[in-house]
């Protein structure tokens, strides 16, 4: 639609400038073109220009209104492509003065005037981007000209890739245990030794509800991806988070690892969907455990700092490398993919964290050494804060 009431606008702005140059030098006018240029005379009023002019600059896409000669007549603000640098700014100019030489040759060739030349221009930076170069031929007798629309399409690119790599890795993640089951049940039903049924059985199982969980945390990221806070109350933090950390005290019991949570003052309360940010937190703590080593520790901290809640939860497990740190809220990304198939991890639950965190207008982080653990921090606006003890409370699971 932008690119479309650009272009019309940009057209109406390049007629309006060829005619007026066209007035400076009149000539015997048929009623058909003096017809038009009365309706011309009338666009060139100065209310009707000056709307024009204040569309145009406060438009995103560039619009750009060349002569017959290919003589730049008129540059909008987005036209003059700040974000770039001067040498990615030349780059851009160039695409679009190859546009408008295309065009004016094409229309002296007899090509229709309603054909538009467009071309994709990728900017490898600084900074990198996609742009559309859509070149129109303008004319209305002579002389004619060229109106070019630039559209910024790197979002969209980026988009399209994020999608087109989901599903990719969606049907890679759930190759492997569809296939796991397959097998397994083909050979439980030609088998009928007890031990090796029950030892398939156990296998089967274990293919299953990594199946499952994939699916629910698929679900669950597609809940927390439409950005919205489905039930947003006052809930108290400790609430929540012993919730979560409860949901996973047999985990934590198989793999030795202690959690220890507290809470300061012991009564914060905050506005918020209960459900997505247990599930952010229980994400997080069941990261910490499964990348923890029997007898350590994971501490879970929250405590209220003027008009925010900080939630911290810190392992003495392995480590993330300093260079995954900025890509491990992206969907399936392994720092080390046999290790977390060896854990049972579907790669979605810190994109799911992510996501909550977002809907909750809060910020997320992350330290790690390597060998010597990891801490999550978040940080949440609070709805309200009720201290009831300076001392706050702590439980271990």
């Amino acid at each position: 639609m932008e690119v479309v009431v650009g272009l019309v606008v940009g057209l109406f702005i390049g007629a309006g400038i060829v005619f007026w140059i066209r007035r400076r030098q009149p000539e015997p006018l048929s009623s058909a073109a003096e017809q038009r240029r009365r309706m011309t005379d009338s666009a060139r009023s100065p209310a009707l220009a000056d709307v024009v002019s204040d569309s145009l600059e406060a438009v995103d896409l560039a619009v750009l209104v060349f002569g017959s000669q290919g003589e730049e007549i008129y540059r909008n603000p987005a036209g003059q492509f700040p974000r770039f640098t001067r040498p990615t700014r030349a780059v851009i100019d160039g695409e679009i003065r190859d546009s408008v030489a295309e065009v004016l040759q094409a229309t002296k060739a007899g090509a229709a005037l309603s054909t538009a030349f467009e071309r994709e221009v990728d900017i490898y930076g600084p900074p990198r981007a996609a742009l559309t170069v859509r070149a129109l031929a303008i004319q209305h007798d002579d002389p004619g000209g060229v109106v070019v629309i630039v559209n910024d399409v790197t979002k969209e690119r980026q988009l399209d890739e994020v999608r087109r790599s989901f599903v990719a890795n969606v049907s890679h993640e759930l190759r492997t245990p569809v296939g796991a089951i397959a097998v397994l049940a083909e050979t439980l039903t030609a088998s009928e030794d007890p031990t090796v049924i029950k030892k398939l059985g156990t296998r089967l199982q274990e293919a299953a509800l990594r199946l499952g969980d994939m699916i629910e945390d698929l679900l669950e990221l597609s809940r927390t991806e439409s950005g919205t806070v489905v039930k947003a109350v006052n809930i108290d933090v400790a609430s929540f988070i012993g919730d979560a950390v409860s949901n996973l005290s047999e985990s934590a019991a198989t793999a030795g690892v202690a959690v220890t949570v507290n809470v300061t003052p012991p009564s914060i309360l905050m506005r918020g969907d209960a459900r997505q940010l247990r599930s952010a937190v229980q994400n997080l703590v069941d990261n910490a455990i499964k990348y923890s080593g029997s007898g350590s520790e994971v501490r879970v901290d929250a405590a209220a700092e003027g008009d925010k809640v900080t939630i911290t939860v810190a392992d003495e497990g392995i480590g993330i490398p300093e260079s995954a740190l900025e890509r491990i809220y992206e969907r399936f990304y392994r720092v080390d993919g046999a290790r977390r198939r060896q854990t049972g991890g579907t790669g979605l639950g810190l994109s799911i964290v992510r996501h909550v965190v977002s809907n909750h207008d809060g910020v997320i982080s992350a330290d790690s050494v390597e060998g010597e653990g990891t801490t999550f921090r978040i940080e949440l606006p609070l709805a309200d804060i009720s201290a009831d003890s300076p001392e706050g409370n702590a439980a271990v699971v």
